[in-house]
């Protein structure tokens, strides 16, 4: 009996034992997943903010070469409005010189140099409609690239 009583205790301390390391084994992967937990929320915001980055950086891009196309057409209409100008400008000379037949040389000119308007009036409307589309077309791709990135982003951190 005394020896069933010994088993009993002995049993007993072991089961004591075995809860006790139980207990701290839970505890520490309890631990481990909060810091797993908290590695994986950090690796998260770390590739949303990178992605965000990324698209920022390719706006910011295209809103430079939208810039520059603005400014060279700003340029070509300061340009055809000069033209425009310089070419009124002679041609009233002309008439205030010239006879009747050099007027209507001149009227000629005149008249051709306004085509060449209205085709750089084309151009410039042109350009104008090209650099709203490289904006748009650049603004569409970065809202792509932050899309795509948050998936992969959240494909990575959420396992399958």
């Amino acid at each position: 009996m005394q020896k069933a009583a010994a088993d009993l205790a002995n049993a007993q301390q072991e089961a004591a034992r075995l809860q006790n390391q139980l207990a701290r084994t839970g505890a520490a992967s309890s631990e481990e997943i909060a810091q797993v937990k908290t590695g994986a929320l950090e690796y998260v915001q770390q590739g949303s903010n990178e992605a965000v980055q990324q698209a920022l950086s390719k706006l910011g891009d295209a809103m430079q070469q939208v810039e520059r196309l603005q400014g060279t057409i700003r340029g070509e209409v300061e340009q055809a409005s000069g033209q425009v100008a310089l070419i009124q400008h002679a041609a009233r000379e002309r008439v205030q010189r010239e006879s009747e037949a050099t007027v209507e040389k001149a009227v000629g000119e005149w008249r051709l140099r306004g085509k060449e308007v209205v085709r750089l009036q084309d151009t410039i409307r042109e350009q104008t409609l090209r650099a709203s589309e490289l904006a748009t077309e650049a603004a569409r791709g970065a809202c792509e690239t932050i899309q795509l990135a948050a998936h992969d982003v959240v494909q990575r951190a959420v396992p399958s």
